[in-house]
This record gives C-alpha cells, structure tokens and sequence, in this order.
C-alpha cells in the first residue's frame, strides 16, 4: 500500500505514527510539512520534508556525512525513501491544531510560517495527487518560543544588536566550516534556524558542492546570491554575502539591493566596522565580497566594540585664587586629559595638586607635579587593573623628582584618578581629597596624610572636632618632601580591598578638590548642591566654588567634577 501525505490525516514513517497538520510550502524540490509525533509519551512537533531522491535533500545527506555529529545541526529522526508515495497538495490557509496534543503549540509558529514563501499557498482545493519514488526526512520542528525563536529578522521589532550579532558570527563560523569541506551556502531558510546558546539548523538544502553550477530560479529568495538568476558557479563568498544580507535584515535597512551610506541611520554610522563589513560583503561583484575568514574576524572584532559600555564623561573644572591678603599666587594645578584607546575604550586621567612653600615655591611645586601628568603618553599596556596602578603610581612617583628638581623649598599634594572604560583606579599624596558620589550619597575615597587625618583614623578626635583642629593644615606625607617614594607612600584603592581598581556604575559622579574646597564645603553639602541641580555640571562646579568664595575663602579652591556616562 502506498504511503500518503495530507494535511489532516495521520501516516505512518516506519515505527513513527505522524500525524500532519500543515503544508508549509516548497524549496527548489522539497515539499515541507509540519507534523505531530505520536511515538513518544509526550508527543512533539516533528519537521517533514519529501523531495526527490536526488535533489536538495540527498545534498543534505552529503553534507551531514561531512558535518558528522556537528552540535549546530539538529539530528534527523528518519531518513527513509518510498519507492511508491501519494502527495496530495490540499491545503488549509488557516492552520488549526487536530487533537489535544497539540494544543502546546505556540501561537509564534503560525505567524512564522504564514510569512514563509506566500506565493507557495495554494487555495482549498486539491491541486495535485502523484505517485512516485521520494526521500522522506523527518526531524524535530523548531521550537520557536520566546526563549528559543528562530532567526527570522523579516518582522519590524527592534532587535538587541549584540545579541543578533552573536547568532550572525555563529552562522558565519558554521558556514566557513562548511567550505572546510568544499561546500557553500548560497542562500538561508531562516525559519529553520533556532537560535539559543548555539544556533541550530534544521534544514541544508541550500548548501551546493563548491563550484557547482545552480540554475534553479527558484532558489531565489530574499537573501540568495543574485548570480542564481541566470546560472551561477558557487564559491565561497557566496556565504558572504548571505551573511551581508542577514546582517541588513536585523538592521532593518530596506535598500539592501542599492545600498549606500545614507541607507544607514545616524545611530548605525557611528557603530564601527558596520559599513564597511556590509558594503563588501553584498558587493555585486563576487570577487569583492570577503573571504569567510576575514568576515569572521571583522565580526568577532564589532561584537567585541558593542558588548563594551558606551562611555562618554561630563566633565567640570574651576579654580580659584582666594581672597587672603597672604595668597597672591594660586598654589593649585590641575589636569584633566582623555584619550581614545586602540580598543575604542575611553581613558580619562584627571588631578588637582595644592603646591605649598611660600612664595612662588608651592605654584612652581604643583605645576611641575601637573606636567608630569599631562605628558603622560599611555603607550604602556593598561589592559589590568593592577597595570593601570603601577603606571599612574609611576606617574606620581615621576611627579616627585621633578618636583624636587624644579621647587627646592616647595612641595605638593597630588591626588590622581585613571579611569580606562568604567575602571577607575585611584594615586593619592596628602590631603586633596577624592570623593565618589552614587545613588544620592557620597563617599571619600582618598585619605587625608594630615596630623588630624591620623588622629581622626586612630580614634583619638572625632570627625566634627577635626573640623576646627588648629593642626588641619600639617600634612604627613607630600610630593617633594623625600628624594624618592615608594608606592607604599601613595595611597590606592587597595586599601578597600585587594583589587586596586573598582568598577563605576553609569551616572557614578568623581569629584577631586584641593582642601580649600572641602574645609568650607562638608561632604553633605557637596552632596547637596551636585545631586540637587539640573545644570550642567561645569555650572554646578563654579557654583559650588561661588560658595566657598562666600564663605570666606582663605585658601585656594580648586575642584574637578567628572560624571561617567553610558549604554550597552
């Protein structure tokens, strides 16, 4: 008795009942249905497709010979031919589940498949009935969930870039393993891709022998080579090219065919790589396009660029002189200097010195401490954390020759943060301070090198009595004080623990100040006026030193505020 397969009616493939439920159109020569399988005890959605012995699906059996156990191609369940199979084509536009046991099915599928090759739906009527020799291949359906959907970038959603970034590098990875083998896509079913941890095909039939000639029109689809029009001899940047096309369908980019730079948004020009990787892959001359290899890389190279934080900082600076009588000169210095690595990583390093000696020794002091800093080349690797210390404790450390090269009677206070990416490690001399403000509180992270700091730290004052201590102002350790410092003479953030860095949160604000600044504005009011403010943060900086002006200001008020921003 021949085998028959219809929509609505149950069969059996060997030791496996099916029951189909829907006709889901035709590729080339391979008619595809979706099945229910029964054989198990919770019965699961099972992937039928019938062509002829030696078409699509025979290359697929060649491939899969080369592929072996490969973990991103889905297993097949059967492969059997019928030397005598019926085919009745009578569809329903409208699919509905038959029995109870597919009543899990989700709603997704139905959506996917009625946007699958329209012009393949036929009406409700029987259109054709043969009987010969087929291959028939069944496997499992792609789950489709929303845990597990397909790679179907046609619909308009925007689409998590990174994410689809990781399913095209996979995709390309998979496809240059296959011409490994002497193989190539020349087009893509993406209905019959799963993506998860790794993607998962279904379906290889548009994979051919490399240089082979294809000249079937109707392999022809939104994302095949436009070479099959008229007979085409495969190679490898075929695949390129499909790779290109799947990367303009998660764009949603519409002129694929006529791209040009003003087919891409102002958002999308700005993402690196993201130009050039398209244009040259859907070059429509073949020997433009990339070789897989260097398509691979490039994409690697983009997904590495977007899973970094987009950073960009908002910075403000001010110093002012004073009002004493006794201060004629500002003894602060300050720097702040930003750099794009070759990582594409933002770099940020910023300081405040208050100089000390008397007449122009502390200005010469602190000046000299500064240049030191800003000539910094950051050609040194600064990949770890304890990499970007030892460079900015070297830094300080230079800092302190030259000041005892340049202010002989004069010394400084230095207090330094660098920052690569959201890092932030931290080099600290004396009692400029460094405070970080997050979620509306404020914490200081430097410590203050003064006689008071060390009676505040041991227990012996409290804070408040700090305040007034006629001994605020001797320092303990300053740059310029000894020939040549250790770096256990700077402070860092190891003092929190053993990593010296620790990482900023997005709107994480820093702010650096000489001790004119925070011994007439306590942390709270700091606080207060940077977190209860919509200006601009340069606003919010001569504001704050406005008041230590209206207080007073016997000494020199220098304060940096730097607000670390960014997105995925």
């Amino acid at each position: 008795m021949n085998l028959k397969i219809q929509v609505d009616t149950c069969c059996q493939i060997e030791d496996l009942p099916i029951e189909i439920i829907s006709y889901l159109g035709n590729q080339e020569d391979i008619h595809y249905f979706k099945t229910i399988i029964h054989s198990r005890e919770t019965p699961i959605n099972g992937l039928l497709r019938v062509g002829s012995p030696s078409g699509g699906l025979k290359r697929e059996l060649l491939l899969r010979e080369y592929l072996k156990d490969h973990r991103m191609i889905s297993p097949l369940l059967k492969v059997i031919t019928e030397p005598s199979l019926e085919i009745n084509l009578s569809t329903i536009v409208e699919e509905v589940p038959s029995t109870e046991a597919s009543d899990h099915l989700e709603e997704e599928y139905y959506s996917a498949e009625s946007d699958y090759l329209e012009e393949e739906y036929y009406p409700e009527e029987e259109i054709e009935t043969f009987s010969q020799e087929k291959l028939l291949i069944l496997s499992q359906y792609p789950d489709n969930s929303l845990e597990f959907p397909t790679v179907d970038y046609t619909h308009k959603e925007e689409n998590n870039l990174s994410d689809s970034l990781l399913v095209v590098t996979q995709i390309c990875q998979f496809f240059r393993y296959v011409t490994q083998g002497n193989w190539c896509f020349v087009t893509l079913l993406p209905q019959y891709i799963q993506k998860g941890s790794l993607i998962q095909f279904y379906d290889l039939t548009t994979a051919y022998p490399l240089d082979s000639v294809v000249t079937r029109i109707d392999t022809i689809d939104s994302y095949g080579v436009p070479e099959l029009a008229y007979g085409h001899q495969v190679c490898e940047r075929d695949s390129s090219y499909v790779i290109g096309r799947l990367l303009g369908k998660i764009l949603h980019i519409d002129n694929l065919d006529t791209l040009t730079l003003n087919s891409f948004s102002l958002t999308q020009k700005q993402i690196p790589l993201l130009w050039q990787i398209l244009s040259l892959s859907l070059s429509p001359l073949a020997q433009n396009r990339l070789p897989l290899s260097q398509l691979l890389n490039l994409l690697v190279s983009l997904r590495k660029t977007l899973s970094f934080p987009r950073l960009w900082w908002e910075i403000g600076s001010h110093s002012v002189l004073g009002l004493s009588q006794q201060r004629l000169n500002n003894e602060d210095s300050y720097v702040i200097v930003q750099k794009i690595t070759s990582q594409n990583t933002p770099l940020i390093l910023a300081a405040v010195a208050d100089g000390m000696g008397g007449l122009a020794g502390g200005e010469i002091a602190s000046q000299s401490a500064i240049t030191v800093l800003e000539m910094a080349d950051f050609q040194t690797d600064l990949t770890h954390s304890k990499q970007r210390q030892s460079y900015l404790n070297y830094l300080v450390t230079q800092a302190n020759l030259a000041v005892r090269e340049t202010a002989k009677d004069g010394g400084t206070t230095i207090s330094a943060i660098l920052a690569k990416g959201c890092h932030l490690n931290i080099a600290h001399v004396g009692d400029s301070r460094i405070y970080l403000v997050r979620n509306s509180q404020i914490c200081q992270i430097s410590e203050d090198h003064s006689f008071v700091g060390m009676l505040v730290a041991n227990g012996q004052i409290t804070l408040e009595e700090s305040f007034d201590h006629p001994d605020r102002s001797v320092l303990l350790r300053s740059l310029g004080s000894k020939p040549h410092i250790s770096s256990e003479y700077i402070q860092t953030l190891e003092r929190f623990g053993q990593d010296p860095s620790l990482s900023l949160e997005n709107q994480d604000l820093l702010l650096i100040c000489s001790d004119g600044v925070w011994d007439l504005l306590k942390p709270v009011e700091l606080l207060e006026i940077f977190t209860e403010t919509t200006t601009s943060l340069q606003t919010t900086v001569e504001k704050a030193l406005d008041e230590v002006l209206n207080r007073g200001a016997y000494d020199n008020a220098t304060l940096i505020a730097l607000r670390i921003n960014f997105h995925k």
